[in-house]
């Protein structure tokens, strides 16, 4: 009788030292998640930021050079966003700023009351990346 109670007794404590062990790693797994979905957040809004900079600097040095043609000026205000760069950047917005972007660019977020799925979102704004380069620009920049 008393090895029963001893064997439950040790069955007991394993269980609860393997319970607490459980918790402490999905509470590390947790926080090295947040750690890095907030390393792509900075690192989201420091290359929207310095493509807009890199921009800015092209369009006023094409604009300030007076040897500068009218069709040179246009075509640098043209290719004012880099659409590439973009595409990239939509392929790595989480889902919550996927529907959020689409939402603020008119793009229906919920189909029959329910959310649609990630990929389709990012192939949604895909499409109004084409069509409207620039609102999407604004878009990502205010969300990173």
């Amino acid at each position: 009788m008393q090895n029963i109670q001893d064997c439950l007794t040790i069955i007991i404590v394993v269980l609860f030292n393997l319970g607490t062990a459980m918790i402490a790693l999905d509470l590390s797994i947790t926080l090295v998640q947040l750690w890095n979905r907030i390393a792509d957040t900075d690192s989201c809004l420091l290359q929207v930021n310095n493509v807009t900079t890199f921009q800015q600097a092209l369009i006023n040095d094409t604009i300030l050079s007076p040897t500068a043609p009218v069709d040179c000026i246009t075509e640098t205000i043209a290719l004012e966003v880099d659409v590439e760069l973009l595409a990239l950047l939509i392929q790595k917005l989480p889902q919550t700023r996927a529907r959020s972007a689409a939402r603020r660019l008119g793009i229906s977020d919920k189909v029959d009351g329910k959310y649609q799925k990630l990929g389709i979102l990012r192939m949604k704004l895909q499409e109004a990346l084409k069509s409207q380069p620039q609102k999407v620009q604004q878009v990502l920049s205010h969300l990173c």
